[in-house]
């Protein structure tokens, strides 16, 4: 009896076991960049670098009443900025939409806007949570690299 008491928890065990490695060892869906992209972000820095020496002109550049926008990339290419806190005065719900597409084997973004001049910017970072974009501009008109850096929300 005692034997078969044994026998029975052992194959208990075992078989806990086996169903533990089994559901433990999903294997995690990769993402796609675009899966990456499409989706709600706040952008929470702009950093300028210029000859070589980068800084945080956020708080500068970017309105308080601009902080709280969310940047909206949907599958089909296009995107929307929605201002969803604080309004800008005179501001509308949707400040800036347009067209996106990826260049480069997905290495660069051209973001088009519908009321202003296209840009392209490299992708420094894209995960499901965050996302940096750079671009050349001209800060105060000296030459910069401005890198604009979301988080997921």
């Amino acid at each position: 009896m005692k034997n078969s008491i044994s026998r029975f928890v052992y194959v208990l065990a075992a078989s806990a076991l086996v169903i533990a490695l089994f559901t433990s060892c999903k294997k995690e869906k990769t993402l796609s960049k675009t899966e990456m992209l499409t989706r709600s972000w706040k952008l929470i820095d702009l950093i300028a670098t210029i000859n070589g020496v980068s800084g945080s002109v956020y708080s500068s550049e970017v309105e308080p009443c601009q902080q709280d926008d969310s940047w909206e990339f949907a599958k089909g290419g296009t995107y929307l900025v929605k201002d969803i806190g604080t309004k800008c005065p005179g501001g509308a719900d949707i400040v800036s939409s347009g067209t996106w597409q990826f260049l480069d084997n997905e290495t660069k973004i051209l973001v088009d806007p519908s009321d202003d001049d296209p840009y392209t910017g490299t992708i420094d970072e894209i995960s499901a949570s965050s996302l940096k974009i750079s671009y050349s501009d001209t800060f105060n008109g000296i030459p910069a690299t401005i890198t604009s850096v979301f988080k997921a929300q």
